[in-house]
């Protein structure tokens, strides 16, 4: 399991690999968007990507827009000093596996990769992978006919939390 770490800041970076090392994850440094690019043109889908938000040749999301773009499908956490609801509600729309502050990093990184690893496990093993910290919907709009939006798939993750499995089996039902 390889983890790209896309942090401008080299000490940080260090910081973070050396957390994830420790962790038991191998990992690759990227400084710049240009730098991630290039790693993931070669990188497999066991990958993730690590990304901070602002970069010196733009900003995380654009890496994640351009890996969607691209098809890659490797999970992608964002991590930031500055927390702003517009980038983390904009990241999750794009497919995002979590949004961490930096100030969470060292507590949150290592289980959250962990947890996204064996998603991704059972996921090549054909069983569908249930990430337990919050809900979300994929919504496959691009390979249905607009005309059609009944028949969008989407695959929910349910969150572990009492009664949200009624609740959201409800909502599936209602949308079928």
């Amino acid at each position: 399991m390889k983890v790209i770490v896309v942090e401008d800041n080299p000490v940080y970076n260090d910081y973070i690999c050396n957390l994830l090392k420790k962790g038991g994850f191998d990992t690759a440094q990227a400084y710049r968007l240009s730098t991630a690019k290039k790693l993931l043109m070669k990188a497999g889908e066991e990958y993730i990507v690590l990304a901070d938000l602002r970069l010196p040749d733009g900003e995380g999301i654009d890496l994640l827009r351009w890996m969607r773009k691209e098809e890659k499908p490797q999970p992608f956490i964002v991590m930031t000093d500055y927390a702003e609801v517009h980038t983390a509600v904009e990241s999750m729309k794009l497919g995002s596996a979590d949004y961490i502050p930096k100030l969470l990093v060292e507590d949150r990184l290592v289980p959250l990769i962990r947890l996204l690893h064996k998603a991704q496990e059972q996921k090549r093993q054909g069983q569908v992978p249930i990430l337990p910290w919050r809900v979300t919907l994929w919504w496959q709009q691009n390979r249905l006919p607009l005309f059609r939006p009944f028949a969008v798939l989407v695959w929910c993750q349910i969150q572990a939390v009492p009664g949200s499995y009624r609740v959201w089996s409800a909502v599936l039902r209602r949308w079928a």
